[in-house]
């Protein structure tokens, strides 16, 4: 009988399973002392056939892990006959088909771990009579229909996995029976309805996630007695009223995540009592009022989310005693005042990103402190004064990013000291003076936008050295002089814009190497002579823009130009080459 499961569950792998090896010895078999088989494990062995029914007959049976393999088919319902099976592991096979309802009858089964397989069907109610389970792990398959209630009479379960389906209907108001629960995931459903304030009674539930489904209703102010839970994640559903601020009786809470819902009312200061929590994400939703200046206690606080909401009043300097904090985002809110100075003693902070507020003054110098910076954000606000030249400090700084506001003064040379910069966003500001050719120095720069901008004097060679741009915009400023043939080095240049300046000059033929370019924009100029024929082997272009400019009268478009497909070149008053 054991040889014949091996001819069905082995297919292309090897076992050592023979009549010529002492059972005790084959691969993955553990055997008792009346001589029959108890265990049999042979998880990952890249096992590529069917469970046979044959396994039913292993009636001493009690552990049969065939997780991670390749195995294909349904589950035999002649295993629902091993009455002594306490572990069932099947979990990362391409297994389809139901769940067998004789599962059900498996009274000594502990861990039913069926997860990452393409198993569909209802989840069998039958199961609700495994009452030594402890472990249920159905997750990422397609299972459909509603949780059954009858779940809710597993008095030993401890964790619940049915995350990653397509469940629906309501969370069963049964499960908050579970007294032993630590950990219910049922993220990324389609359940519907309400959270059911019973759950509450789960006193012992440590991890709750519901995300992404279609829940709606208020949050439970009950789940504010759950001494015991560490991560509370209700985002990405359609929860509305207000924050219940007995939340901030969950002393031991780490995570709390309600983001994309459709929450009203302010942050309760409530929260500040959190003393334990690592991460805050409110993102996404209509919270209006300021920031709790409480916030400021949660000395552990690594992630603090609040974009995308209505959020006013000023920036609470108390948000400088969070020295955890890695991830700040204030973007699209409501938010006036300044940058607190305070704040350049976040010092682990990485992400800071306050775009798309009404926030005013200056950009403190102060921010330079903050060093493990990565990205900083400030777009769209109405900053003025000068950019900080402390700023170049920031030498871990990958992005920076300042568009949209009233500053003023010349852009810093001293910001060519960030050496990892890769993104900069100067555009649509009040800048002026020459261009620093110390920005020729951020060789890991691949995007350069100073477009829309007061800078004059010319186009400092010294930018060739940005050998991994791709995109370099100085349109719409009073630039002058001849553009640099240097920028040919710029090989991996998709989009050039020069348009809307006071350059003079020949366009040179020497940018007709850079083989990668998409967009070409160079009119609103004052350029002369002839249009070079080597912009013909500019065969990627997607647009090009020369005029108005003062090229030759004798001036006329390379002919090449005309059979590169999609080629907009829009209203150009110049006849192409013969």
């Amino acid at each position: 009988m054991l040889l014949s499961i091996r001819d069905a569950l082995r297919g292309t792998a090897t076992l050592n399973w023979s009549e010529g090896v002492p059972v005790r010895e084959w691969e993955g078999i553990e055997v008792g002392e009346a001589r029959r088989v108890t265990a049999l494990d042979l998880q990952g062995r890249g096992l590529s056939g069917e469970i046979p029914p044959e396994l039913g007959n292993l009636t001493a049976l009690q552990e049969l892990k065939l997780e991670h393999n390749e195995l294909v088919g349904g589950i035999p319902p002649e295993i629902g006959g091993l009455a002594n099976l306490q572990r069932l592991w099947l979990d990362d096979n391409r297994l389809t088909g139901g769940i067998p309802p004789e599962l059900g009858n498996l009274g000594s089964l502990e861990t039913l771990a069926l997860s990452r397989n393409h198993l569909t069907g209802a989840i069998p109610p039958e199961l609700g009579a495994l009452a030594s389970l402890t472990r249920l792990y159905l997750s990422g398959n397609q299972f459909t229909g509603a949780i059954p209630a009858e779940l809710g009479a597993l008095a030993n379960l401890e964790h619940m996995n049915l995350y990653d389906n397509h469940l629906t209907g309501p969370i069963p108001p049964e499960l908050g029976r579970l007294a032993r629960l630590r950990s219910l995931l049922l993220f990324d459903n389609q359940l519907s309805g309400t959270v059911p304030p019973g759950l509450s009674r789960a006193s012992n539930l440590q991890d709750l996630h519901l995300r992404g489904n279609q829940l709606t209703g208020a949050i439970p102010s009950e789940i504010g007695t759950m001494a015991n839970l560490r991560q509370l994640g209700l985002s990405s559903n359609q929860l509305t009223g207000a924050i219940p601020p007995t939340l901030g009786a969950l002393a031991d809470l780490e995570s709390l995540s309600l983001s994309h819902n459709q929450l009203t009312g302010t942050i309760p200061p409530e929260l500040g009592f959190l003393t334990n929590l690592q991460s805050l994400t409110l993102n996404g939703n209509l919270l209006t009022g300021s920031i709790p200046p409480e916030l400021g206690r949660l000395i552990r606080l690594g992630v603090l989310w609040l974009r995308d909401n209505q959020i006013t009043g000023p920036l609470p300097a108390e948000l400088s005693a969070l020295t955890e904090l890695r991830q700040l985002t204030l973007t699209d809110n409501r938010i006036t005042g300044t940058i607190p100075r305070e704040w350049g003693s976040l010092t682990r902070l990485r992400y800071l990103d306050m775009s798309g507020n009404q926030l005013s003054g200056m950009i403190p110098p102060e921010l330079s402190r903050a060093s493990n910076l990565q990205e900083l954000h400030l777009r769209f606000n109405r900053l003025t004064g000068t950019i900080p030249a402390e700023l170049g400090g920031l030498t871990n700084l990958e992005k920076l990013d300042i568009q949209g506001n009233q500053l003023t003064g010349a852009i810093p040379g001293e910001l060519g000291g960030m050496t990892n910069l890769r993104y900069l966003d100067l555009r649509n500001n009040q800048l002026a003076g020459a261009l620093p050719p110390a920005l020729g120095s951020l060789t890991s720069l691949q995007q350069l936008w100073l477009s829309s901008n007061q800078l004059t004097g010319a186009i400092p060679p010294e930018l060739a050295g940005l050998t991994n741009l791709t995109a370099l915009s100085m349109g719409y400023n009073q630039l002058t002089g001849a553009i640099p043939g240097e920028l040919s080095r710029l090989t991996n240049l998709q989009s050039l814009s020069l348009d809307g300046n006071r350059l003079s000059g020949a366009i040179p033929p020497e940018l007709g190497r850079l083989a990668g370019l998409r967009y070409l924009q160079l009119g609103s100029n004052q350029l002369t002579g002839e249009i070079p024929a080597e912009l013909g082997a500019l065969t990627n272009l997607n647009i090009l823009e020369l005029g108005p400019n003062a090229f030759s009268p004798t001036a006329c478009v390379p002919s090449p130009l005309r059979n590169i497909p999609n080629l907009s070149m829009g209203r150009l008053p110049i006849p192409f080459c013969n």
